[in-house]
């Protein structure tokens, strides 16, 4: 039985485009990490701000804090911050690493690490 050309297709399209999502999707997922890791901070929080998509799903985009004027997308899942980041706090973060110590205004100390 021969199988028709118009049903190869679909069929090779079926295999080939989760792969090539795969693929996609690693790049950019390799992207987001190569810039978390070259993020380096330590100092008060001027500002936090929550994206609105975080009312319907808590934290799938993470907070954007300002440090001394300059703002930092923490969207990294491992970290899991919730609302806990408030202005005032400190937060400190080094490069090449996704560790991030936050220092709330009473002094307690938390420690988000990243795998």
């Amino acid at each position: 039985m021969k199988i028709p050309m118009n049903i190869k297709f679909l069929i090779g399209g079926a295999v080939v485009t989760p792969i090539l999502l795969l693929i996609v999707a690693g790049y950019f997922i390799k992207k987001g990490d190569g810039k978390l890791l070259a993020y380096k901070f330590n100092g008060r929080v001027d500002s936090v701000r929550y994206s609105d998509h975080s009312v319907s799903v808590p934290n799938v985009t993470g907070p954007f804090v300002t440090i001394k004027g300059k703002t930092y997308h923490l969207f990294y899942h491992t970290w899991n911050f919730g609302y806990k980041i408030q202005k005032g706090d400190s937060i400190i973060k080094n490069e090449n690493t996704l560790v991030v110590t936050l220092i709330k205004k009473s002094g307690k100390k938390f420690v988000y690490g990243g795998d």
